[in-house]
């Protein structure tokens, strides 16, 4: 596990820092691995996107969701993460360490994300939908 010193150094040194797989079954490490990829802290929308098309073009983990919304741990905030096997697969930030509640959610197919990195080109929030207003709204239905 990597230090909070050693991974603020190489995030000012480098501009980005691994995050780590170990919380991951080993069917998704074995693939994070066969296709060279590497997940960075505070890149959510990158780490998903990018995973869920790489794994789509070669066929693996079918099954596979993206999704969007907001998650609350102190504060709610915007996330993004995969779903796979009935439960949330999140490349970026570590379950073990980091505990969270998952407020509003909102899947996309990977057709609706390849659209978004075409017309945005960036790796950003697929929705268009205000993830606030979402939350709002599942809140007043209860």
């Amino acid at each position: 596990m990597i230090s909070i010193e050693r991974k603020i150094e190489l995030y000012r040194t480098r501009g980005w820092c691994p995050v780590p797989l170990a919380h991951h079954p080993e069917e998704v490490r074995r693939v994070i691995r066969m296709i060279g990829f590497r997940p960075m802290m505070k890149e959510c929308f990158r780490n998903s996107q990018q995973f869920i098309i790489s794994c789509e073009m070669r066929g693996l983990l079918p099954g596979l969701e993206y999704r969007e919304g907001l998650i609350q741990s102190i504060i709610p905030i915007e996330h993004a993460w995969l779903w796979l096997d009935g439960r949330d697969l999140d490349l970026t930030l570590d379950r073990r360490n980091f505990t969270y509640k998952i407020l509003s959610s909102t899947k996309y197919k990977v057709s609706e994300i390849r659209a978004h990195l075409i017309k945005s080109r960036n790796y950003s929030p697929v929705g268009t939908q205000n993830p606030w207003e979402a939350f709002k709204n599942a809140s007043m239905s209860r």
